[in-house]
């Protein structure tokens, strides 16, 4: 009978979740989260912008999604949200918008604690990105990133981020089907014989995918002619864009290299790639890495933050320092020279993937500390 009482008092949260959307890393993380607190019973909300609205029919029935179109609506939308639904918990997410979100429940009342989740490093951030995690640092009741090396810099610039913060991995499904690889190759335009690369991640600066296409003019021709780069994300900055094409076609590749924009089929390109590639400059985490290797696929990864701590390197890929293409390149060929490597590292990937980025252990993470903010809220701490 305990027991049953405890299952009850573990299943009657109502959580507010205040975003942008899910349509980049942190967001697809934060559909997972969503997903699985419903699936465990919560009563879950999100405000987030109108545009995104059809983002959210994806996720699980009875989802309350409140629309807030333009940022200077968001406060009112949240005055409104905690008024209607009552949540027991709030918990925002992006900076810009986990700020407002956190104004608006100050001055609704602050009536049940508030979760701030930081996905970013504090190098990412504008002077006025620092200002306001400034202020959102004193008005959360705790912050969660997916890092403790993130945490710690925010800590630099915050001393009080040291004792409401905890580290909390990113987590990943494992895809449990996708569309046959030769018929993506197929629609792509990449033959069975040759070599995919693929890099998951918005097109700008920060992503630096024109260091993958100088990679490539550093191999070899009887290498680089097998290889095809496909870059799947939103193009946010044109300029990278042209510099990436720039770099490809300064090693006559500028061909076999294609920007597809958003997809919304990532598992299905991972599944037809041969080798992941993520040439970021930083990452606090960096979920595309683990999308990788959930579909058993090697991964080239920079040394920028994140995935230092999540590629083993020489085991499940390689870690080559940021803006160095010549050891990119050194990598991109030692994998297409040897693919019984590629193969071991991208089944390695796949268990380090079981062992420690499961979608179970992310939602019990969430789902205690959610437990924990609500008992030390109602006892005054």
């Amino acid at each position: 009978q305990s027991d049953d009482r405890t299952l009850q008092r573990m299943r009657d949260m109502r959580i507010l979740y205040v975003t942008l959307g899910y349509g980049y890393g942190a967001g697809k993380v934060l559909r997972t989260l969503i997903s699985g607190m419903k699936e465990r019973g919560h009563e879950v909300a999100v405000i987030s912008r109108g545009s995104a609205r059809s983002e959210w029919d994806q996720v699980p029935e009875g989802l309350t999604v409140y629309e807030y179109g333009k940022l200077s609506r968001l406060i009112p939308t949240v005055f409104g949200a905690l008024g209607h639904f009552r949540p027991d918990v709030v918990h925002g997410q992006m900076l810009r918008e986990s700020t407002l979100a956190a104004i608006a429940w100050r001055l609704r009342g602050q009536r049940m604690p508030y979760l701030h989740r930081e996905p970013g490093q504090v190098e990412d951030r504008s002077a006025i990105g620092r200002l306001s995690f400034r202020l959102l640092a004193r008005l959360a009741t705790r912050i969660a990133s997916p890092s403790s090396e993130a945490l710690e810099g925010w800590a630099e610039l915050v001393p009080g981020v040291s004792a409401k913060g905890v580290a909390i991995r990113n987590a990943v499904d494992i895809p449990a089907g996708t569309a046959a690889p030769s018929v993506t190759r197929e629609q792509l335009g990449i033959p069975s014989d040759a070599i995919m690369l693929l890099n998951v991640g918005s097109v700008d600066s920060r992503k630096n995918q024109k260091m993958i296409a100088a990679a490539l003019s550093e191999l070899p021709e009887e290498k680089r002619r097998r290889l095809f780069l496909v870059v799947a994300g939103g193009i946010h900055d044109e300029a990278e864009r042209e510099a990436t094409l720039a770099a490809a076609d300064s090693g006559g590749v500028a061909d076999r290299v294609s920007f597809l924009g958003y997809r919304d089929d990532i598992p299905d390109l991972y599944a037809a790639s041969d080798i992941a590639v993520l040439s970021s400059r930083s990452e606090s985490f960096g979920i595309a890495i683990i999308e990788a290797m959930a579909a058993a696929k090697p991964v080239i990864s920079t040394a920028c933050g994140g995935p230092d701590g999540i590629v083993l390197d020489g085991e499940t890929g390689f870690l080559v320092p940021v803006d160095d293409a010549q050891a990119m390149a050194e990598a991109i060929g030692r994998l297409v020279a040897d693919r019984e490597l590629a193969t071991e590292m991208g089944e390695a990937g796949l268990q380090r993937v079981r062992e420690h980025y499961s979608v179970d252990a992310f939602c019990d993470a969430y789902e205690a500390l959610y437990r924990e903010m609500i008992d030390e809220w109602s006892q005054g701490l």
